[in-house]
C-alpha cells in the first residue's frame, strides 16, 4: 500500500490523467483490502470527474469498488430489510 500511496503523490501535472486515475484506483483498492473503508471511498467519490474526462475504465472500477465496499458494509442489505 505504500507504493500505492507514493504513486498518490506524484504530481498530477507532470503525468496523464490516465495515469492519476489508474494510482488513485489501485490505492483504492489496497484501502479496501486493507479494511479502510472510509478512505477507500473518499478516492472513489471522485468518479463524476471520470465521466467528464471520458474514461470508463476508471469510472467503472470506482463503481466496482464502491459496490464492494457496499457489500462489505452490508449497506445493501440493510437498505433491503434482509438483514
Amino acid at each position: 500500500m505504500q507504493w500505492a500511496r507514493q504513486a498518490c503523490q506524484i504530481d498530477p501535472a507532470a503525468i496523464s490523467g490516465v495515469l492519476v486515475r489508474a494510482s488513485r484506483i489501485d490505492l483504492a483498492v489496497a484501502l479496501q483490502a486493507a479494511g479502510e473503508v472510509t478512505a477507500a471511498q473518499r478516492i472513489c467519490a471522485g468518479w463524476p470527474r471520470a465521466r467528464e474526462a471520458g474514461d470508463l475504465y476508471y469510472q467503472a472500477h470506482c463503481l466496482d469498488v464502491l459496490t464492494k465496499l457496499g457489500l462489505q458494509a452490508g449497506l445493501f442489505w440493510a437498505a433491503a430489510g434482509d438483514r
